[in-house]
């Protein structure tokens, strides 16, 4: 029943605008877009994704999809839903399903047109949903402040810290850094470190990749990634698209 409301959702009746080029999450694994999209404006961004763990015994995940619908409902505030098909693959069996339903808002703190800044914070909360085996069985939440910097006309870093927590268990502190550069209109690469606190005990990890603007409303991307000092690595391949929603006055 979820995923026929996803669906349905997805779409809905918008018509494609031409405002200012689109903005997306991806690609990174944690660094978001500082910025929040357009008011009346409805963000789909999709992507594939594999991984494995690396070590002994430990399982292969896949997410196919991994979606993240974003919709605007203000000039500076989107409503967000995330959601997974998750497949985990280990030695003796497979699970696969929905993942836990993600909903949340990511809020625009700061943005000037004379200032090289911009700063958004988001916040998540999880819901335990999921199929038996991919649920966490547990509320959870995050929270995130977002920032970016436009270093040049063609480099930018961003980066964010935060705090996420379930019921029980330790808190953890995610935070990333990431450089991107422009190749011309249509051409972006960037490359990000992240990782994070829990407990005493922390892991960090590197990916990069590129994306390319089909038009200012599609985009298609693909990335990879690692472990620094563990043996992680994943692939993921994906493509986004806004749809702008017509105003009663037009």
């Amino acid at each position: 029943m979820r995923a026929i409301v996803l669906l349905t959702l997805s779409l809905l009746p918008f018509t494609y605008g031409h405002a200012q080029s689109i903005a997306t999450d991806r690609p990174s694994s944690q660094t978001d877009n500082s910025t929040t999209v357009p008011k009346h404006c409805f963000q789909m961004e999709y992507g594939l994704l594999g991984e494995n763990l690396g070590m002994p015994g430990a399982p292969t995940n896949y997410l196919l999809p991994n979606v993240s619908m974003r919709f605007g409902i203000g000039s500076k505030i989107e409503l967000r839903v995330l959601e997974n098909y998750e497949i985990t693959n280990n030695l003796t069996s497979t699970s696969q399903g929905l993942s836990d339903l993600q909903v949340g808002t990511k809020i625009q703190l700061f943005k000037k047109e004379d200032s090289k800044t911009v700063l958004a914070f988001l916040v998540h909360t999880s819901i335990p949903l999921g199929f038996e085996g991919i649920s966490d069985n547990q509320f959870g939440a995050l929270y995130k402040l977002i920032g970016s910097y436009q270093l040049s006309d063609k480099y930018a870093v961003g980066y964010t810290l935060g705090l996420a927590h379930g019921e029980s268990g330790p808190a953890e502190i995610p935070l990333s850094v990431l450089l991107s550069r422009s190749f011309g209109s249509k051409f972006s690469a960037f490359a990000e470190v992240y990782g994070g606190f829990v407990d005493g005990f922390s892991t960090i990890n590197w990916d990069a990749g590129i994306s390319y603007l089909i038009n200012n409303n599609v985009q298609a991307d693909c990335y990879f990634g690692t472990g620094i000092g563990n043996s992680m690595k994943f692939l993921s391949v994906g493509f986004s698209w806004r749809i702008l929603k017509k105003s009663n006055d037009e």
